[in-house]
């Protein structure tokens, strides 16, 4: 089910690349965040690094696991007034499409 909010606060991608990671990917866990508790840096064979919510694995070890279901880490850029629906909430962060059928991570305090 998703909901509809509106964004109170502008919000521009960390980082300028995205990672896409399918379902049974293996991945190395290097860290976790102290931020967002619940979100792993990990990263697959021949890629850059990415948060992933630690929802999205099966963890086999502290360094180690894979993925239960395809992720992006796509963080979605987003303007004050702007319309999205929310289609999945995870410690902090929402995952948001937009009226331009684009979608990305978001923060929730960014929405309303």
């Amino acid at each position: 089910m998703t909901t509809k909010a509106k964004v109170c606060a502008p919000w521009i991608p960390g980082y300028d690349y995205s990672v896409f990671y399918i379902k049974d990917d293996k991945v190395e866990i290097l860290k976790e965040d102290t931020e967002w508790k619940g979100w792993l840096w990990c990263k697959g064979k021949n890629q850059k690094g990415a948060w992933v919510p630690s929802s999205y694995l099966e963890i086999f070890s502290v360094t180690s696991g894979k993925f239960l279901k395809n992720y992006s880490s796509r963080e979605l850029k987003v303007q004050p007034g702007e319309e999205v629906f929310i289609l999945e909430k995870y410690c902090g962060w929402c995952l948001v499409i937009n009226s331009l059928n684009e979608s990305g991570w978001v923060p929730e305090k960014n929405l309303t």
